[in-house]
């Protein structure tokens, strides 16, 4: 009778330490699910935070470049205004002195200051095409390295939510499988223990 009651009580034991490490392995499994997912999520935002961060730096380069381009076509309009000064300064100095402005040396003058004048004019809104476009550029190249870090954090997530996965379904089987045979352990050890005390 002893044996049996021994047998008995082992048996008891054994099933409750089965249950125990399938349920101790399960919380441990689902608390580091549950810490995947987390990194998953945070991956997440901070690819979405990327994404704005590259629009943001399209959007203040595209403004800069409007600005600059503005500038230096206001530049361009003040040297034509300069030019047109010194222009009628000069028909001004021609016709004080006598000497006929719309013919001989004088008229080559003007036409060669005017055409400096436009020359120089353009000059100015093609340095201002460049530096717009080379702000425009930097923007470009700024957005670019947001969006690659956004790709980057997409991928991490994608890759911390599939372990999460794996880790939960992986727990979640274990503890079926630890609860499917903890009578049968706990049996056999009562065997056991019936089995020596006889």
């Amino acid at each position: 009778m002893t044996a049996l009651v021994l047998g008995v009580v082992g048996a008891a034991v054994a099933t409750a330490t089965a249950v125990t490490s399938a349920v101790g392995g399960y919380m441990q499994a689902q608390q580091q699910a549950d810490m995947l997912d987390y990194n998953a999520k945070l991956a997440a935002r901070n690819a979405e935070q990327e994404n704005l961060n590259a629009a943001a730096a399209q959007a203040r380069a595209a403004a800069a470049a409007d600005a600059e381009q503005q500038e230096y076509l206001r530049k361009e309009q003040l040297e034509r205004e300069k030019n047109a000064k010194l222009r009628s300064y000069n028909l001004a100095v021609a016709g004080e002195s006598g000497v006929g402005s719309d013919s001989g040396s004088s008229l080559l003058v003007a036409v060669d200051n005017a055409v400096n004048g436009e020359i120089n004019a353009l000059d100015i809104r093609r340095v201002g095409e460049n530096s717009a476009n080379n702000i425009r550029y930097q923007g470009e190249l700024n957005a670019f390295e947001h969006r690659l870090n956004a790709s980057r954090y997409s991928a991490e997530s994608s890759m911390l939510s599939s372990q999460a996965s794996a880790v939960s379904s992986s727990g979640t089987g274990s503890l079926i499988s630890g609860l499917a045979t903890a009578p049968l352990s706990g049996a056999s050890a009562g065997l056991n223990t019936a089995w020596k005390f006889r």
